[in-house]
């Protein structure tokens, strides 16, 4: 592997890491109050999943610890946007309607993640 490729592979999956310290810091930023802080770190976060996936194809370094690293930074990242999610919906009164709808979400968002990290552990 030359050097430019081990930097491309390096920064797609520190880039991919990013996912989940970011999530951690807007739960961190919403218990103290800074729910603005907190969305707009949830939204970076939303930026680095989008951009994870399409650096490593298109400089060719995807490979099985991006894969695996990517379900766990999800795992991680999915459950914090349900909750900053939910969060904001309790908190408008306008949107109150939904937090039933939102909390049936959960489930099939856990199934998502578990069969995810347990597909993407045994692939060859």
């Amino acid at each position: 592997m030359n050097i430019e490729r081990i930097f491309v592979f390096s920064t797609v999956n520190i880039i991919t890491l990013s996912r989940g310290v970011l999530a951690l810091g807007s739960l961190y930023e919403l218990t103290q109050g800074n729910l603005e802080i907190a969305n707009l770190l949830m939204a970076l976060g939303f930026v680095t999943d989008l951009v994870d996936g399409k650096f490593a194809r298109k400089f060719n370094v995807a490979s099985e610890f991006g894969r695996i690293n990517d379900r766990l930074n999800d795992a991680i990242f999915v459950p914090a946007m349900a909750l900053l999610l939910t969060y904001n919906i309790t908190q408008s009164e306008a949107m109150k309607h939904l937090i039933l709808p939102t909390m049936l979400t959960m489930p099939p968002i856990w199934f998502t993640i578990i069969t995810g990290v347990e597909k993407s552990s045994t692939r060859k």
